[in-house]
Order: structure tokens, then sequence, then C-alpha cells
């Protein structure tokens, strides 16, 4: 009988280790606990229904639990169908018995399925205003996840979940009206991390790369870094709306290609409002063109208003709204390569930078002080400065440096037309292009300046005050000027040869405009300059000029060539924009004179024009009255007087359009012989003995500059005004 028992009972547990084993091992097929989950998916929410196959039931028996699997699953809301490639979980026999929730954790891979219908599925569960935003904004998408969950005794969800899972070829309408397309990217979920991995993507056939992007959820926020790559993608116009900012209007990106790396972080609160963004990107730019604002022609002549940049490596730093980009490219102009390293940082409304150009191989010019740098020779420019948007802007230093060349300036303020508001310390050791020395130095001192020069080449500057298309002063590089200038100058030069020594004095400047001045010089110590300039009560500017050397002065007129000796007297009433003036030359000598020349030679009087092109025709006395009213000169009378000839003429100069003048010349000896007509006058002014000569002529020119025409017609009888000017000049002389 106990044999039987012992036989029976080993039968039973071979039996029962058989079916452990194979339940173990292999599992077996049922429906039983099919309810069991679907329930379970039902107390979650009863619109949800799951369709099952045979659950696989497999025993484990470490934990005293079965593992239970299904395949090709069908999840459905309402009548929106998800596929479930498999789900898997772990039954607790011990809970079976005692009654407790008896699912341990479930394991759900879901197949490919449309985000959209995942979206809104969502949204019908668990609304929220965020969600709705989501779903507007997703266009398209297949999602694939693996979902690990576990549960307490009571059946709810524990934190460690897990969700793992891919996007593909999703598409996100963004509030631009931007799109971004061929969204690929791997992604897992935990209770406090949110990792995206392997991302691809397109924003307006830009190609770009993430090797990740963690989001951390906070209380009221979200956290977010990651990082994101492009390789040679090109800048396209539909990008053109990222530099609306009107500081990059100008910056022209067609066909340029770029990458760049870029690391970011931000916090993103629940209605996807961004605050502290952080960018840090290295971006290769490998060409762009820059349409200059500012007229650099006239410093760089070969320069036109494009200039055009290439080699561009740039690191940009983005922190809460403040800038900083770190770069060095290199520009050319005319072909010519040049390296600018630059600094600019951006914080609020104020702006840093600090620039490093390069400017050789270039031709460069300073026309004001008669300077150019010639093409072999290097030279840089160091600046650093700072400025608020639409506001002035700050030079704390400039330095040009070419050789012993050098300009250098402290706390430079300019106004957004970069005009010249304030300048404190200013030091020029130039050598201009007459082989002199512009060495110059401008202090600030209260609200007047100091102007202290050892040299200074004003060879240009007489040119400019000669010249009739010279436009405004130098003055007008300034915003609004209005102070004292002191000058002291130990040696200027009017031209190669002849300069002043000592020139002192002061200019009181308004506006821009010198309203008083009185500087005095020496050429030596018999001979003086005198300068000044007086503004009356009634807004009348007087200019006198007065040099013992007229030379200087003349010789800039290229119409007039050997000219010799002269004392120059100048005067002009100028109001508004009109001036009367006077100017006055005694006792010179001119050696050329073209169209001088050419009026003798048409009136038959060679033997004076060959005295003209050989030692040349003195004058005792020169004068012009003339009126300058904007581009139109209105020459009153010019009259000349000399031993050989005397000239008397009037008209108009436009200026670069038409000149028109006409006049009387007079050979001296048909001077004297009319005079002499005159009873008693004559014979005391002149003498009863007359010589012999000819008639004078009367002569037009008009044309215009450089294609003068000349006409020449004899004369019997002098104009009364004509004898008029020439007895007071006698007169004058004889007194």
């Amino acid at each position: 009988m106990t044999k039987n028992i012992l036989k029976s009972l080993t039968i039973f547990l071979i039996i029962i280790f058989i079916f452990l084993f194979y339940l173990s091992t292999y599992g077996i097929n049922t429906e039983k606990f099919n309810s069991v989950i679907e329930n379970k998916f039902k107390t979650y929410n009863d619109q949800f229904n799951i369709k099952l196959n045979k659950v696989k039931l497999v025993l484990n028996l470490k934990n005293f639990s079965l593992s239970l699997k299904t395949l090709n699953t069908k999840l459905i809301y309402k009548k929106q169908e998800f596929k479930i490639n498999e789900i898997r979980s772990n039954l607790s026999i011990k809970a079976y018995f005692e009654n407790d929730f008896i699912l341990r954790d479930l394991y759900i891979l879901a197949d490919k399925n449309n985000i959209k219908d995942l979206l809104k599925t969502y949204k019908a569960i668990n609304f929220s205003p965020q969600i709705l935003i989501i779903e507007s904004l997703v266009e398209k998408g297949l999602l694939k996840s693996e979902t690990y969950l576990s549960f307490d005794s009571k059946g709810n969800v524990n934190e460690d979940f897990k969700i793992n899972g891919k996007i593909t070829d999703a598409k996100i309408g963004l509030l631009n009206n931007k799109k971004l397309e061929s969204i690929n990217l791997d992604f897992s979920v935990k209770k406090n991390d949110l990792n995206f991995k392997n991302i691809t993507l397109n924003f307006n056939n830009l190609n770009l790369q993430s090797e990740k992007i963690k989001i951390i959820p906070k209380d009221n926020f979200y956290m977010v870094n990651g990082t994101l790559k492009s390789k040679n993608n090109k800048i396209n116009n539909h990008l053109k709306y990222i530099f609306t900012n009107k500081e990059l209007k100008n910056f022209n990106f067609k066909d340029t290609n770029f990458k760049s790396d870029n690391k970011f972080s931000f916090n993103l609160n629940k209605k996807f409002k961004i605050d502290k963004l952080k960018i840090n990107s290295k971006i290769i730019l490998d060409k762009f063109i820059y349409n200059s604002s500012i007229k650099l022609n006239t410093f760089l002549p070969e320069h036109s208003k494009i200039l055009y940049f290439t080699e561009n490596d740039l690191n940009i730093d983005f922190i809460d709204d403040n800038l900083k980009i770190i770069g060095n490219s290199s520009y050319l102009i005319k072909d010519k390569k040049n390296k600018i390293k630059y600094n600019i940082e951006k914080i609020k409304n104020n702006l840093k930078f600090k620039l490093k150009i390069d400017l050789n191989n270039l031709i460069l010019k300073f026309s004001k002080l008669d300077y150019v740098k010639e093409e072999i020779n290097n030279a840089s420019i160091d600046l650093q400065g700072s400025l608020k948007i639409n506001k002035d802007i700050i030079i704390d230093k400039l330095n040009y440096i070419e050789n012993k060349n050098y300009v250098k300036i402290k706390n430079l303020k300019l106004n957004n037309k970069y005009r010249i508001k304030s300048l404190k310390d200013l030091k020029i050791n130039l050598d201009t292009k007459n082989n002199k020395i512009n060495k110059i130095s401008v202090i600030k001192k209260n609200k007047n300046y100091l102007l202290i020069s050892e040299s200074l080449d004003g060879i240009e500057l007489i040119k400019n005050l000669t010249d009739t298309k010279s436009k405004g002063n130098f003055f007008n590089i300034f915003d609004e000027l209005n102070t004292l200038i002191k000058l002291n100058i130990d040696k200027v030069y009017l031209s190669k040869k002849e300069f002043l020594k000592n020139l002192n004095g002061d200019m009181k400047i308004q506006k821009n405009q010198i309203i008083d001045s009185s500087l005095f010089a020496k050429y030596s110590e018999k001979e003086k300059f005198l300068f000044t300039i007086k503004t009356s009560s009634n807004g009348e500017k007087i200019t006198t000029v007065y040099s013992d050397k007229a030379k200087p002065f003349v010789e800039n007129y290229k119409f007039i060539k050997g000219f010799e000796d002269g004392v120059l007297d100048f005067k002009s009433i100028k109001k508004e924009n009109t001036s009367k003036s006077i100017l006055k030359i005694d006792n010179f000598k001119v050696k050329e004179m073209p169209l001088l020349a050419k009026i003798l030679t048409l009136a038959s009087l060679q033997g004076i024009a060959d005295i003209l092109t050989g030692e040349g025709i003195r004058f005792t006395d020169f004068e012009m009255i003339f009126k300058k009213k904007g581009n139109l000169i209105t020459i009153e009378e010019i009259y000349a007087i000399g031993p050989a000839i005397s000239i008397m003429m009037n008209g108009y100069i436009e200026t670069d359009k038409l000149i028109s003048l006409r006049g009387t010349l007079v050979p001296a000896t048909t001077i004297n012989r009319s005079i002499a007509s005159i009873p008693l006058l004559g014979d005391i002014l002149i003498g009863k003995k007359v010589g012999e000569g000819v008639f004078g002529v009367s002569f037009k020119i008009k044309g215009t500059p450089g294609n003068l025409k000349s006409t020449v017609n004899p004369i019997k009888t002098l104009t009364p005004r004509f004898i008029t000017r020439t007895l007071e000049k006698i007169k004058k002389t004889n007194q």
C-alpha cells in the first residue's frame, strides 16, 4: 500500500515536473487571460477596446509568476485602430490568490502608427491646450515604440516606466508658415528624462542633423538642451526672413554655402514660450556679399559699393538676447584679398566691437590730408568701440598704421550718419604725396580744441580754396561743431617750396561754419600772412586774406604758368548763399597764359605774345570783382594793367557747364596815345611824347571747360570805363 502511494506520488510529481518544465520552457496558448488584459485597458478608458489573439503563457519559476505574450494585436479607440506587434506581461500567482492586482508589468511593442491619429486619440483622452497646439502643428509622420510599464499592488503605474521609439518621415508646420520636413529620430522617455537621438530633418531645403536633444521636465517648464549640425547647405531665398534686422539688410547671402555645429539649451514653459535661451554655434560660410552704405571709395578708390567676403569662420554665443560673435574672414576689393578679424558683443541695445582690418595691396587715400598709401605697402586698422542701436557710435580707439605713418584717435563719437559729434584726442603722422609730413595733434580741452603741429602740408587745402568746384568745407565731417580751435603750427607748406612759419591764432566754429577767426604767420621777417573772418550782427561773413606772396595761391590755376612775385589782397562778404568778393594782386609777372597768348596772336600782337611766352609779361595791378551764388560766378570786372598790356573783361562762369567772358585788350602804346590826346590831363599824366602803337581789340571767350572758343575784333575807340579805370590806376601809381 505504501509502495503504491509512493509510486503514485512519484508519478504525480513527475507529471507536475514535466508540466512545470513544459510550461516554463515552451508555455501554452490560452485565451483565459485575454479578459484580464482587456479589462486593464478598459479601466483606463472605457472607449478602449483591444483585439487579442491567443495569449502564450509561460511559467517563471524564479519569482513564481506567469509570463503572458500575445502577437499581432489591435488596439481600438472608438473607430481608430492601432497596430501592436507584441504585448508581454508578468502575472503574480501569489497576488492572484491574495486577490491583489496580478499584473506586475506590461511591455507593448507598437508597429508604425500615424502620429496624427495618436495625437487625436491622446487629445480625446487627456485634453490640454499644449496637446491641441502640438496636434495643429504636426502634419504627418509615423511612430514606432516600445513601452515598459510596471504596476504596484493597487494597479497604479510605477515611476520607472520607459518608452523607446522611432519617428520617421514626420512633418511639422511652424507658426511662421515654414516647415520642418523629413524628420527622422530615435527617442526614449523616462519619468524625468526625454531624449531624442540620431535626428535628421529638412528645414526649407536645409539638411540638419542632431546627435541628441534632451528634455527634462520641471515643475512648470521643461529644460531642453541638445546639438544641431548642418553640412554644406545653401542659404536660399526662403531663409531671408531670418535676417529681418535692419542691421543685416545690406548683406546678400544668395548662393552662400555654409556648415555649422551648434549647441543649445533653453527652458520651455507649458505655453511653449522660450526662456533662458543659450546657443553656441561654430559656422563656416564660404562667401557672401555686403552692400556698403558708406562711401568707402572716398578712401579706397578701387572699391565699389560691393564687398565680397570669403572664408568666413565664426564662433557665435547667444545667451538671453545677448550675442557675441568672434570670427575672421577674407574680403576682396578688385580681386585683392585681405583679412579681417572681429569680436562683436551685443548686450541688450548696446553693441561692442573690436576689428582688425588688413589693407595690404590696396591704394588708400586721405584727401583732406593729401596722403596716399601705395599699393605695395602693407597697412592695417585696429578699431574698438561701442554703439547703441540707432544712436551714437563711440570709437574708443582707432589706429591706422602703415610703416612710420599713423593716425591714432581716442574717444571719437559719431552719430548714426557717421558724422563726428566729439573727439578727445587725435594724433597724425603721415607722409604726403608732396613729400611733406603732416604731423598733427588735436587735443580737446573742455569744449574747445587745441591743434598743435610741427609740420602741416597745406597744399591740398590751398587747392580747395582756389578751386571753384570745391564743395562744402572740412568741418562738414562733423555733426554740429560749436567750438573754439586754437592753432599753433610751426610750419605750413603752401606749395612744394613756399611755407609759412609759426601760424598762430583762433577759429571760432558755429554749426560747422567759421564765424570768427584771426590767423597770423610769416614767410620771413619782412613777409607776412594774415587771415581773418568776422561775422557782423546782420549775418554778413567778412573774409580777408593778405599775403606778401601771391604765388602759392595763384599757381594752382592750371591756365596760369610761370607766375612770379606779387602781393595778394582778398576780401569777401558772404550772406546766406551769396558772396561778393574783390581780389587784388600787385606787381607780378606771368610767363605763360595759353588763352591770353591765343588772343594776342589773333589780334596780330605777335610781339607781345612772344614776350608772354618768353620772359613773361609784368602787371603792376590786377583787380577782380565777382559775385558767387551756388554754382554761378558772375564776374563784374577783371582789370589788369602793366607796362606792355592792359586788359578789362566781365562775364560769368557756371561751374562744370559754361564759361562766357568778354573784354578789351589794349597794348600800352595805344593807351598812352589815347590818354595823351586828352587836353592838359594827358600832358600831366603821360607827357607830350607818345610812342607808336596799334588800336586795341575786343574779344569773347565762350564754351564748355576744355573746349573754349575765342573771337577777336579790332576797336578804334576805347570805352569810357576802360579809360576811367586806367586813369585811376595811373593816378594811384604816381601818388
